[in-house]
């Protein structure tokens, strides 16, 4: 798959969408993207849980910020 087919969504604090594309990112060649997305490189990081666990993650996120 070429790198301008990748594209990302990540969600801001308004809650607004924003998609980019793995193209914008200089990442080598030899790369394992998919386990770079895992570990975060890329922004839109999955979360696979509850919302009432992102919530209290972000909130705890917010008051040590």
């Amino acid at each position: 798959m070429r790198r301008d087919g990748i594209w990302f969504a990540e969600k801001d604090q308004q809650g607004s969408t924003h998609l980019y594309s793995l193209a914008d990112f200089k990442v080598r060649k030899d790369l394992r993207i998919e386990k770079g997305y895992l570990e975060g490189r890329f922004g839109a990081i999955p979360f696979l849980g509850g919302i009432d666990q992102l919530i209290d993650e972000r909130a705890g996120a917010e008051a040590t910020a």
